[in-house]
């Protein structure tokens, strides 16, 4: 098993890193707003909130050591799809 570095992230990086995630081009935007019958700055609004909230929550169980190591995770993964690892 492989050994991941650990490092630290401030709440100002968890705000650039939500924001430079969640940049749509605009005709993207158009198709996703028309395939939900919304707006595109409606539809845009909505699913940058819910990325937004599961950056944070998932920021907030780092933070308390609610966290499991990446190998476990793709092993898990691998399984789970019959995949070979």
């Amino acid at each position: 098993m492989s050994s991941l570095p650990q490092c630290k992230i401030g709440q100002k990086d968890l705000r650039l890193l939500s924001l430079s995630m969640i940049k749509p081009k605009p005709k993207e935007a158009k198709d996703y707003a028309r395939r939900h019958d919304q707006d595109p700055a409606t539809a845009l609004g909505q699913d940058y909130l819910k990325a937004v909230e599961g950056i944070r929550e998932g920021y907030e169980d780092f933070k308390a050591g609610r966290i499991q190591p990446a190998e476990k995770v793709f092993e898990e993964l691998c399984e789970k799809h019959g995949l070979p690892r």
